[in-house]
């Protein structure tokens, strides 16, 4: 197999569940296919350049395949839908604001029990400690810089990571921050998670072997269906403590809220679970099955 015939095939598996999701809410292959447009002039005018010389259509044109007047009228719209985005970035923000919070609490206010303390991420009654409206208040001006702690409180009950009590204390019935409604926000996330993933596989597509990032994956391909549901929690267990591990790790080495300096990263570990039918094992010396 070529290059060429490698990369179509790996498109294709990648087209397969983002074609599921956007029939799934409607966004029909025009649409789409619109996106795609746009998306091939805007990265081609950030990120293929040539060193010292200013993108021009004619070579966005080029590399494309896009014609030139295609090309302008796709750099109109992508400048138009960048400056009237605000209420998307004010979404992404409030977001990522109200992550930060979540990730916050668990590390100042840690469950009482010695064991749910440890890292084991399960879902039982050893939460998190739960806070009153003062504390969540400091914890939003620690955590998500000018957010006021009213927004970040609205955004965790609409994601159902946190209720209130009647005695007006609040618990964190969540352990990260993952809306549960298939909304706006949950789409936010598709966006969000499978652009690192396919950063980080095109960062190493790019660099030699000494420069790779992290990209790796353990799986089997038949596990019985008795053993499925045992197999399926063991992995949960073990993700959630990976990634309870890691969120030390960053809380202990982020900058906050400071302006960023030279050199600054987003730095991001992921950890996701998929399962499928398992394919038919090949009949051994060609007998039939």
């Amino acid at each position: 197999m070529d290059l060429r015939q490698a990369l179509h095939n790996a498109v294709a598996q990648l087209l397969r569940p983002l074609v599921k999701v956007l029939l799934r809410h409607g966004l029909a292959y025009d649409e789409f296919a619109e996106l795609a447009r746009r998306t091939y002039v805007d990265v081609a005018e950030r990120d293929f350049g040539l060193q010292g010389r200013k993108q021009t259509a004619s070579r966005i044109s080029v590399i494309t395949g896009l014609h030139r007047k295609e090309v302008a009228r796709l750099q109109a719209l992508n400048a138009q839908v960048a400056h009237g985005d605000a209420n998307g970035a004010d979404l992404a923000r409030t977001m990522n604001r109200a992550a930060r919070v979540v990730a916050g609490w668990l590390s100042e206010h840690p469950p009482a029990s010695a064991s749910a303390a440890s890292g084991a991420l399960v879902d039982s009654a050893d939460g998190p400690q739960a806070i009153d409206a003062e504390q969540f208040a400091a914890l939003v001006r620690r955590h998500s810089g000018d957010m006021p702690p009213r927004a970040v409180l609205d955004e965790l009950r609409h994601a159902g990571a946190l209720t209130v009590a009647d005695d007006g204390r609040l618990h964190l019935s969540a352990r990260g921050y993952v809306p549960q409604q298939a909304d706006a926000r949950k789409i936010a996330l598709l966006g969000q998670h499978a652009a690192d993933l396919l950063g980080s596989i095109e960062h190493n597509l790019a660099n030699p072997p000494e420069q790779a990032w992290l990209q790796q994956r353990v799986f089997a391909d038949h596990i019985p269906a008795d053993r499925v549901d045992a197999v399926r929690a063991q992995l949960r267990a073990s993700g959630l403590q990976a990634l309870a591990q890691t969120r030390e790790t960053l809380v202990e080495h982020d900058g906050g809220d400071a302006p960023a300096g030279p050199g600054a990263r987003r730095v991001t570990l992921g950890v996701y679970y998929f399962e499928e039918p398992a394919l038919p094992i090949p009949a051994a010396n060609g007998e039939k099955e």
